[in-house]
C-alpha cells in the first residue's frame, strides 16, 4: 500500500478538527456519523481515495434530492469549500427536524433541495373527545322476592 500524499493528511487533520474524531477508521478509509440533532439519522461522511487524491463521500438521508456526493478533493482550497458545504447539510437537517423552512439553496449549479422535499410542519394534537354521558341508573327486579305493595285506603284489610 502507497503512502498517502500530503493532501490527503490534510484533509484527514481538517476534518478531524471540525469534526472530531471518526467514528470507525480501516486503514485509509475514514467515517464519520454526523448527527444533526437527537433522534435523526447520522449524515455519514466517508474519507477514502487513492494516495495521491483523496475522495470523500456524503451520504445524507435528509436530501432526497441529491442523497450521495462524492468529491475528489485536489487543491487544499478544496477542502474548506467541502467542509462547508458537510455544514450546510447539518443545519438544513438541523433545522428540518424543529419544522424550520428551508429555501432552495443553490451552491455553484447545484441544487441541495427542493421544496418538493420537505414535508409540511405537523398538525396540532386534536382536541380530548368530551367525556360520555353517565349510563341511566340500572334497575334490577328479582322475581324470587315478593314486592312490598303499599295498602292502598280502599283495601279492606
Amino acid at each position: 500500500m502507497s503512502k498517502p500524499s500530503p493532501l490527503h493528511q490534510l484533509v484527514l487533520t481538517r476534518f478531524r478538527e471540525v469534526f472530531g474524531e471518526p467514528d470507525n477508521t480501516l486503514d485509509r478509509d475514514d467515517h464519520w456519523a454526523l448527527k444533526p440533532g437527537p433522534y435523526k439519522l447520522a449524515i455519514n461522511v466517508l474519507a477514502n481515495g487513492t494516495a495521491e487524491v483523496p475522495a470523500i463521500w456524503v451520504f445524507d438521508p435528509h436530501d432526497a434530492g441529491d442523497p450521495v456526493m462524492r468529491v475528489g478533493i485536489r487543491r487544499s482550497e478544496d477542502i474548506e469549500a467541502f467542509i462547508a458545504l458537510i455544514r450546510d447539510r447539518l443545519e438544513r437537517a438541523r433545522l428540518r427536524e424543529y419544522g424550520a423552512a428551508d429555501s432552495n439553496h443553490q451552491r455553484d449549479g447545484h441544487p441541495f433541495s427542493s421544496p418538493a422535499n420537505h414535508s409540511a410542519p405537523p398538525a396540532p394534537p386534536a382536541p380530548p373527545a368530551p367525556p360520555a354521558p353517565p349510563a341511566p341508573p340500572v334497575s334490577i327486579h328479582n322475581s324470587n322476592h315478593p314486592t312490598q305493595s303499599n295498602p292502598s285506603s280502599d283495601d279492606p284489610g
